[in-house]
């Protein structure tokens, strides 16, 4: 009987450690830098390892992203409706430099010209997603996708749920959402210049792998559960709050 309770207990023990455990994913760049994603319950912090100048705190509840300047000790608080009205902004000036385009002098026309038709081609995208082979990265099964910006191969990515991960549900939920938000600003504020950001929405995981047009590979290498303190989820109360751009 005895055996029987010890084994149950022990089984109890790790699915409770498992359930409760906070969640920390390291990736590294292609230049060989490190970063880590937090997550503990409804918090996620983002930062680079061994960074003395800002992190990213994201709240699951508010959808809200802190982006937190150590050097200055300020942060700033960016929500949906903030993301929107500066892409109503961007969208806004881009018609006015069209409008106004006429009006300037040959020299001026000649100088904006080439940014006017990169606007043109960025607007004519048209994106796809294909779903390829299974793949493993840092020992996490993960599934292959690639992206395809006007038919031609751009980015490719690996995703993987939060079993693979060996997370909670909830700390990859948060992780998700983030990404969600973070994709969306991307997008928006990059106005269509930039590589499109591909949300978790479009592949339905979280990127272990994510390698760009050029071929340069961001990619998780390690994953652990541990108790976070909830100190590293907050703003520290002597900063102060930034209306930024």
């Amino acid at each position: 009987m005895r055996v029987i309770y010890l084994k149950v207990l022990l089984v109890l023990n790790l699915f409770v450690g498992t359930a409760m455990a906070d969640a920390e994913l390291r990736f590294v760049d292609p230049n060989d830098e490190q970063s880590f994603v937090l997550a503990k319950s409804d918090m996620v912090r983002v930062e680079k390892a061994g960074s003395k100048k800002m992190f990213m705190l994201f709240d699951v509840k508010q959808d809200l992203l802190t982006v937190v300047n150590i050097d200055n000790k300020t942060f700033q608080r960016i929500d949906q409706a903030r993301i929107d009205q500066a892409a109503e902004k961007i969208a806004t000036a881009k018609a006015k430099l069209r409008e106004n385009f006429a009006n300037l002098s040959p020299e001026q026309q000649k100088q904006i010209q080439p940014m006017i038709e990169r606007m043109a081609v960025a607007e004519a995208r048209e994106q796809r997603i294909e779903k390829g082979d299974k793949d493993k990265v840092a020992g996490v099964d993960c599934v292959s996708y690639q992206v395809f910006e006007n038919d031609k191969p751009s980015q490719r990515l690996c995703v993987a749920d939060a079993k693979a991960l060996n997370v909670s549900q909830q700390d990859y939920e948060a992780i998700s959402a983030m990404l969600v938000m973070l994709a969306d600003l991307s997008n928006k504020m990059g106005g269509g210049m930039m590589e499109t950001a591909i949300s978790p929405e479009d592949t339905g995981g979280i990127p272990v792998r994510t390698v760009d047009g050029d071929n340069k590979a961001t990619r998780l290498i390690r994953v652990e559960t541990d108790t976070l303190s909830a100190a590293w989820f907050q703003v520290p109360d002597d900063y102060r709050e930034t209306a930024g751009q």
